[in-house]
């Protein structure tokens, strides 16, 4: 019993939605600083003057706007998703009134990024194609949501020492150099142990396995290398936020590839 057009509309209305918070947060870094102070961020368009930070954030309003409209179908159709999209706004505005920027910057601004990103996201989702709640949908929000956090760790990881020295306070940089990557193995441990319970819930297969091994391989490659940075000085930080780019892209492609075989097969 699945709701295609429903899932059509919340689709296109998830990703205006990302594209405009994505936008927002964008021009919040400038507008911050943020970008000033860590200016390997990446090529953003604020940063390199292709656009103003006012024309930005009127963008990122307007499809934010757009998103909320094309939303509108879904409800109507699937009223229950109303329950979702009110409980993931009321830990948006916690998680913003929390503090400026907090889910970069304060734990709990770190846990409602990964509720509203991972489970929220995931039962919004299935809910929208009226498709019933199960497990499989839960370990799978659970699996993702931890799969963001840990690219945002990595990102602070790989600027903690200009993070540290202009004032900037997250997990990583409250932890310190010595002890931040070990949190980073940590924080990709849980990923795989919740990656394995997953496994072994739902994909009992070849595929399921070879996969797994893998991810564990490539894993325990990324863990030696993060482990011996000796210093915050130099390339090591550049090239470990690269190295754990590689996992998390690598550990999405296996989930791609293994959920299509599986039910092709």
């Amino acid at each position: 019993n699945f709701d295609l057009v429903s899932f059509l509309f919340a689709s296109v209305s998830a990703v205006l939605l990302f594209a405009g918070l994505n936008i927002r947060n964008d021009v919040y870094d400038h507008v911050s600083g943020y970008d000033r102070v860590n200016i390997d961020s990446g090529n953003k368009p604020i940063r390199l003057g292709w656009i103003t930070a006012k024309k930005a954030s009127q963008i990122s309003l307007i499809l934010i706007s757009l998103a909320g409209l094309l939303s509108i179908p879904t409800l109507l159709l699937n009223p229950q998703v109303l329950w979702v999209v009110a409980a993931s706004f009321a830990l948006f505005v916690l998680g913003r009134f929390a503090k400026n920027n907090s889910y970069k910057n304060q734990h709990f601004g770190e846990f409602v990024l990964f509720v509203l990103v991972g489970p929220s996201l995931s039962l919004g989702f299935h809910l929208a194609a009226d498709v019933p709640l199960n497990l499989q949908i839960i370990v799978f929000g659970i699996l993702w949501g931890l799969a963001v956090l840990f690219l945002i760790q990595l990102n602070n990881f790989s600027h903690i020492m200009t993070s540290s020295q202009n004032g900037i306070r997250n997990t990583v940089t409250k932890l310190g150099f010595d002890l931040a990557p070990k949190f980073l193995v940590f924080c990709w441990t849980v990923f795989l142990a919740v990656w394995c319970i997953h496994k072994y819930l739902f994909f009992q297969t070849t595929v399921g396995l070879i996969a797994t091994v893998f991810l564990f391989v490539i894993s325990v490659r990324f863990f030696m290398q993060i482990l011996n940075i000796k210093s915050p000085m130099g390339s090591g930080l550049s090239k470990a936020r690269k190295d754990g780019y590689y996992v998390f892209l690598s550990a999405v492609a296996l989930l791609i590839l293994q959920s299509t075989i599986t039910y092709l097969w």
